[in-house]
């Protein structure tokens, strides 16, 4: 009997991360690590991939409190919004 047939599909770490996104919209990589308990470089990590899938797209910055680089905003790439007509329910 196979696994996911046990415990029912598997999601990836990339499947939670787009549906994230298209709830949340333009969010921070901070943002991530807190609300999907995964570190600042696995989160960089798979949204590099996304980014270059063309599936996810840097959408602007957040000034932070203090001093350093703004963070950047992440987001579903406006091709994809197109396409999911879930983000308008």
């Amino acid at each position: 009997m196979a696994l996911g047939s046990i415990i029912g599909p598997m999601v990836t770490s990339r499947q939670r991360l787009h549906d994230y996104l298209g709830q949340h919209g333009p969010v921070t990589i901070q943002e991530i690590t807190r609300a999907m308990h995964m570190t600042a470089a696995n989160a960089r990590h798979h949204l590099n991939i996304l980014i270059e899938q063309g599936v996810v797209e840097v959408v602007g910055e957040r000034a932070e409190h203090g001093k350093g680089r703004p963070s950047l905003l992440y987001a579903l790439a406006s091709k994809v919004q197109e396409n999911n007509p879930d983000h308008l329910a």
